[in-house]
């Protein structure tokens, strides 16, 4: 395993289904992610996700690792601002890959020129410093949302300022 792993965004492929239910059944993983994701976390649930995400043409895709699938990044419209979203499974953390693929992604978003934020668990500073690494503020405040680690949890919005552009 490399320490700096050449990393690319894909389209999700059907064969990625057990690869996407073995990262998404790691408790650690499952507690920096929305309580709305199903646990245990089946081929099948796999299967299903990528079916609607290649139907849909929706902004999602693996990222990879020197080839191997390592995690999901997407974003959603909604409305005035894109959303967007990441993870990586837990045996690829802290090697720099979730920073690198949301530089990709946001190359992919820049033609959209739609303000860009992000939603990270107050818990998760890994990631808000993925989101720092690429040019990200945090907004003042929080809010509370439904995770798998209590029934609320604080989430912090973080902005993609324009001049970042």
């Amino acid at each position: 395993m490399r320490a700096h792993p050449d990393i690319t965004l894909r389209p999700w492929r059907e064969s990625d289904a057990p690869r996407l239910a073995e990262i998404l059944n790691d408790p650690q993983v499952l507690a920096n992610l929305a309580a709305t994701m199903p646990y245990p976390y089946t081929v099948e649930h796999a299967a299903e996700f990528i079916s609607r995400v290649l139907e849909s043409g929706k902004l999602e895709f693996a990222i990879c690792a020197d080839g191997e699938t390592v995690g999901d990044i997407g974003a959603v419209d909604r409305g005035p601002e894109i959303e967007l979203g990441y993870y990586i499974g837990r045996d690829h953390w802290n090697r720099g890959i979730a920073t690198r693929a949301l530089a990709l992604f946001l190359q992919k978003l820049r033609p959209l020129g739609k303000p860009i934020s992000a939603h990270v668990f107050a818990f998760n500073p890994a990631s808000a410093k993925v989101l720092y690494n690429n040019g990200f503020n945090k907004r003042s405040g929080y809010q509370m949302e439904p995770s798998f680690q209590g029934p609320q949890a604080p989430i912090f919005i973080y902005d993609l300022p324009n001049l970042a552009w």
